[in-house]
């Protein structure tokens, strides 16, 4: 009950001492010193006591307008954050046909790092162009499953419809790294590396010039038992997406360190 009370209170003085009722008082008491002559007696004349009176009000006036300013830009900055905080899932995620093309994503980079469970459609479809490009003096760094880890494949074909067994899921990532090599034989040193890893892979990442301010990282979520069209992916920028463009590029970076060259 104090506390109702107390703002109580607190709304009826905020009230009387509203800034338009603060100015009226003021020039009602200025107009009641003018007529008894108050002002006048210490040398102020009539005019000034006007022209005074103007000037307060002049001010009242602009400070309105510069009030009304300030608020129409904090309305568009609030409005600008609600907008932004509200990207709904549906904007944000997107399927491969909402992806850039892998073409242009190799022109406009210099250092290009892959990881998927074998990257065998990229390798297959694409050989040739990343060949090209290590030869111009691009960078590559491709991380795929450990298709000697058993187990590690078993598990990738439970959850998968593109493998039946633990067999075919191995062949196919054996397919993906033997074409790398050869690509990677071909190239100048150090233009291509190529390592495994013996973790069951959450996201697959197309990161292009990941440590540079213009860097981009394509995710791409694995789910159970969906075709490889149907994966939902992201995109994140290194100037726009700070936490989580980190986070990824340290999952990665993670990633690549605990993983072996092929035996």
């Amino acid at each position: 009950m104090k506390y109702l009370e107390g703002n109580k209170k607190m709304r009826i003085i905020n009230r009387v001492f509203r800034r338009e009722n603060t100015l009226i008082l003021l020039l009602v008491v200025s107009a009641i010193l003018g007529l008894i002559k108050i002002p006048q007696k210490i040398g102020v004349t009539n005019d000034q006591i006007i022209m005074a009176l103007l000037a307060v009000i002049a001010l009242d006036t602009l400070i309105i307008r510069l009030g009304y300013l300030d608020r129409i830009e904090n309305n568009i900055e609030n409005i600008g954050k609600k907008i932004e905080s509200r990207i709904s899932p549906d904007e944000f995620f997107g399927t491969r046909s909402d992806l850039p093309p892998f073409l242009s994503c190799l022109e406009k980079s210099e250092d290009i790092w892959m990881s998927g469970r074998n990257l065998f459609g990229i390798v297959s479809v694409y050989g040739k162009n990343i060949e090209q490009e290590a030869k111009n003096g691009k960078k590559f760094r491709f991380l795929l499953l450990n298709f000697q880890n058993e187990g590690l494949m078993n598990t990738i074909a439970n959850g998968s419809i593109t493998h039946h067994d633990g067999k075919s899921a191995k062949q196919l990532s054996k397919e993906a790294y033997s074409r790398l090599k050869k690509i990677q034989e071909k190239c100048p040193d150090n233009s291509i590396d190529i390592k495994l890893i013996n973790y069951p892979v959450s996201y697959s990442y197309l990161i292009t010039d990941g440590r540079k301010i213009g860097g981009e990282i394509i995710v791409e979520i694995y789910n159970y038992k969906i075709s490889a069209a149907e994966r939902p992916n992201f995109v994140l920028r290194k100037k726009i997406d700070y936490k989580m463009y980190a986070f990824h590029l340290k999952q990665y970076e993670e990633m690549w360190k605990d993983s072996i060259e092929f035996t």
